[in-house]
């Protein structure tokens, strides 16, 4: 991926805070599920040339190329 992009190349982790107090509350079933959907949600989100996946059991990472104003892009992240 890195060799094949040019440029505007991002690189974005989205580290879920206190998740691990849901697990307790909700459990794992539920958390997961949680996750899965978020994971989803970003890779609808991000540009279609995106690698995208679950580092551990709270963090997501992304790259991708984008052309466009990144700011925009990173609000619609945050609003999931």
């Amino acid at each position: 991926f890195l060799e094949e992009q040019e440029k505007n190349k991002y690189i974005i982790t989205v580290d879920i805070n206190k998740f691990k107090a849901l697990n307790n509350i909700y459990g794992y079933e539920t958390c997961n599920n949680i996750l899965k959907a978020l994971g989803n949600k970003l890779t609808k989100i991000l540009p279609t040339d995106n690698i995208t996946c679950r580092i551990s059991n709270d963090i997501f990472a992304t790259i991708f190329s984008y052309e466009k104003n990144i700011e925009t892009l990173l609000n619609k992240i945050f609003q999931i």
